[in-house]
């Protein structure tokens, strides 16, 4: 495994628990991040540090909903099928 890789591992729980705030490589909060796209099942976001050139991807994962208004509750189908 290269050096840049198993910092990123080791940073990689301080970053989830500070939601994504700061650069895996230099805690930098000088962070670019691209739109969402979907690739290969699932939705990722590019991440660049301006301040070390660092770079990774993103994971989002659907974990639930949250419905806003009781009247939207009308136009969710019952029955979703493919």
């Amino acid at each position: 495994m290269n050096p840049q890789k198993r910092a990123f591992q080791g940073s990689k729980v301080r970053y989830l628990a500070g939601s994504g705030l700061n650069c895996l490589g230099c805690d930098s909060t000088l962070l670019l991040r691209s739109s969402m796209e979907f690739v290969h099942d699932e939705w990722r976001q590019r991440v660049t540090c301006t301040a070390c050139s660092a770079t990774w991807h993103n994971i989002f994962i659907l974990s639930g909903i949250k419905i806003t208004h009781k009247e939207e509750t009308q136009h969710v189908p019952h029955n979703i099928s493919d």
